[in-house]
């Protein structure tokens, strides 16, 4: 089970995901701001900070969810950046733009990258507007996650995503010093 509550800027006023993860261990994690203060709960840690502004919480045990809720936050945010809980910040850039069509219908979206959350980007694929919404999230060779309806698209996207991730492996380390 996973709820939350969101403020007004879009961002995470309470967060409760219960469950177990994928391999049988139990998941009770609760995030919570309010009156100045952001608590939060989980088999990791526990902790509690003052906390002004908008925000976001980096969960251990959820799913999804938080990238849903990261996109339109982050687009609203100056520099596309928040700071994140229980530390640090999350940035979001866009790395490539794409309409897809399928059935009649197209659909412009945006290949984004979120920095500042563990040691690899993450990418999504969110709708191109002012305020996007999460249409795709993909680890090619892994997992994807697609909006119903559209998954005839998905190898257009990974095409695109995986020569979008190349090329910015490119731009970080052009000696190709830290190649595999």
């Amino acid at each position: 089970m996973e709820r939350y509550r969101l403020a007004s800027d879009g961002t995470p006023l309470r967060y409760q995901v219960q469950g177990s993860s994928t391999y049988g261990s139990v998941i009770d994690e609760q995030f919570q701001r309010s009156d100045g203060k952001a608590s939060w709960r989980s088999a990791a840690d526990a902790g509690e900070v003052m906390a002004s502004g908008p925000a976001l919480y980096a969960s251990m045990g959820g799913s999804p969810l938080m990238d849903l809720i990261a996109v339109p936050a982050l687009a609203r945010a100056p520099q596309r950046r928040l700071p994140l809980f229980p530390s640090g910040s999350l940035q979001q850039q866009v790395l490539d733009r794409l309409t897809v069509q399928q059935a009649g219908r197209s659909l412009a979206l945006q290949l984004m990258v979120h920095t500042g959350l563990g040691f690899e980007p993450g990418y999504l694929w969110a709708t191109d507007e002012p305020v996007p919404r999460l249409f795709a999230s993909l680890a090619p060779g892994y997992f994807s996650l697609v909006q119903e309806g559209w998954q005839a698209v998905l190898p257009q996207l990974e095409a695109r995503q995986l020569a979008a991730q190349a090329s910015l492996h490119l731009r970080q380390n052009p000696a190709g010093i830290f190649s595999s």
